[in-house]
C-alpha cells in the first residue's frame, strides 16, 4: 500500500495511480478510506530493528513479538481496546509565511513545522475551533526570525513551553539530533501531559507518552506511531498519526465524513496543513477513561492547529481553520471495511503496564 500523496481529488474523479483517496464525487461510498493507510500502518522492519536496538541500550528484554501485550516495541491498533478514534484537523494556508526573508512554499511550511514541532504543542486557551484573530502569546512565541535549531528540539522538559502541563521534546540527544535532519525516521519524541513533570523525576509521570517517527516522505507527510519506552512506559493509545500538506481544489465536492469540515466552498485552490489520526485506547484502564483520553487528544490537536495558524499570521502569512473531525467508531465495523492485516489476536489475559491511578492520560 502506498501512502496518499494528496488527500483531495479533482471534481472529475481523477485518481492518481497508487493513491488511496476518497474525496471525489465518484467516491460517494468511500467513507473512511482516507484513514485506511493509517489503520493498517505498521512500522517498517528498519524502524522495528532500531526500536529493538534502543531496548538493548536500555537493558530491557526484547518482546516476543513487536506488538506484544507487555512492553511492546509499538502499540498496534488491533491490540487496542474499545472503539477506534478517527480524526482530521486541517489548517488552510491562504498565504504562506516568510521566515528569514524567504517566503516558504508548501513543502517549506511542512518542513518548518516538523523541525520546530516542539514549539507548536500547547493547549493554552483552546476553547473551540475558532482561531483568534488578535495578537496573542502565540504570536510572541513565533517571531519573524527563525529560532536556532538547537533551541527548538530540547532534550528533557522544555522550560519555555510548560503551558497547562503539555509539552513535547526529544527522548534523548540522539533523537534531537536526528529529528532536525532530512531523515527523521526512528527519532523518538515524547509528550509530557499533566503537571507531574518530566519522566526522569521520581515518581515517574505516567502521562509521559512516547512516539517514534515511523515514516517520512519529504514534501508530503510524516507518521508518528505510539510506542513503549523505558522512561515513559506505555502510551495511552495504540495507533498512528500523520502530519502532511495537501490542496483543496475549488471544484472539489465532499461527502461524509468531510462535508462537516469542508462545507464552505473555496474560491481558489487552497493548500492546507493537516494532522490525521487513527488509534484506540491501549489498556482496559485507558478504555475506562476513553472520554477523557480522546477529549485530551482533541484539545491537543486543536491547539496544534491554532498554533500553526498563529505562527503563519505572525510571519506575514494568512491562515484559517475550517473545522475538524474527531469521532469514535465501532472497531468491528471499521475492521471489516478497512483493516487488511492479520486477524485480530485473541483477547489477552493481562494488559500492558497500566496508568497509575489518579492521573488521566491524554491522547496524542
Amino acid at each position: 500500500m502506498v501512502a496518499p500523496a494528496a488527500i483531495c481529488q479533482s471534481a472529475d474523479g481523477t485518481i492518481v495511480p497508487g493513491q488511496e483517496c476518497g474525496l471525489s464525487p465518484t467516491a460517494v461510498d468511500a467513507g473512511f478510506k482516507d484513514w485506511k493507510y493509517l489503520i493498517n500502518f505498521r512500522p517498517p522492519d528498519a524502524v522495528l530493528s532500531a526500536l529493538g536496538a534502543r531496548r538493548s541500550e536500555w537493558s530491557v528484554p526484547q518482546p516476543p513479538t513487536p506488538d506484544a501485550t507487555m512492553r511492546p516495541l509499538y502499540h498496534s491498533i488491533p491490540k487496542g481496546r474499545g472503539e477506534i478514534n478517527l480524526d482530521f484537523y486541517p489548517v488552510y494556508i491562504h498565504d504562506t509565511p516568510t521566515i528569514d526573508g524567504t517566503k516558504l512554499d508548501l513543502a517549506g511550511v511542512l518542513s518548518y513545522v516538523r523541525k520546530h514541532i516542539c514549539l507548536f504543542m500547547t493547549i493554552d486557551g483552546v476553547q473551540s475551533g475558532a482561531p483568534s484573530t488578535e495578537p496573542s502569546l502565540l504570536g510572541q512565541m513565533f517571531p519573524r526570525a527563525t529560532a536556532a535549531i538547537s533551541n527548538v528540539v530540547p532534550v528533557g522538559r522544555p522550560a519555555y513551553l510548560q503551558v497547562d502541563g503539555l509539552s513535547l521534546d526529544a527522548y534523548d540527544q540522539k533523537d534531537a539530533d536526528r529529528w532536525v535532519t532530512d531523515d527523521p525516521v526512528t527519532s523518538i519524541l515524547h509528550f509530557h501531559v499533566g503537571t507531574l513533570g518530566a519522566s526522569l523525576v521520581i515518581p515517574r509521570n505516567p502521562d509521559n507518552l512516547g512516539v517514534v517517527c515511523a515514516e517520512w516522505t519529504a514534501d508530503d507527510h510524516w507518521i508518528f506511531t505510539t510506542i513503549w519506552t523505558q522512561r515513559d512506559l506505555g502510551h495511552a493509545v495504540s495507533g498512528n498519526r500523520m502530519f502532511g500538506v495537501a490542496t483543496r481544489h475549488q471544484a472539489d465536492q465532499f461527502d461524509a465524513p468531510y462535508a462537516q469540515v469542508f462545507s464552505d466552498p473555496v474560491t481558489v485552490d487552497t493548500p492546507y496543513l493537516y494532522t490525521r489520526g487513527a488509534d484506540r485506547c491501549t489498556t482496559l484502564f485507558d478504555a475506562a477513561l476513553a472520554t477523557t483520553v480522546f477529549l485530551g487528544g482533541h484539545n491537543c490537536w486543536l491547539g496544534f492547529c491554532k498554533n500553526v495558524h498563529a505562527w503563519i499570521e505572525a510571519n506575514g502569512g494568512k491562515a484559517s481553520i475550517p473545522g475538524c473531525l474527531s469521532d469514535r467508531h465501532s472497531w468491528d465495523d471499521i475492521r471489516r471495511s478497512y483493516y487488511t492485516g492479520p486477524a485480530d489476536p485473541p483477547p489477552d489475559r493481562s494488559d500492558p503496564e497500566p496508568t497509575r491511578p489518579g492521573v488521566a492520560r491524554g491522547q496524542l
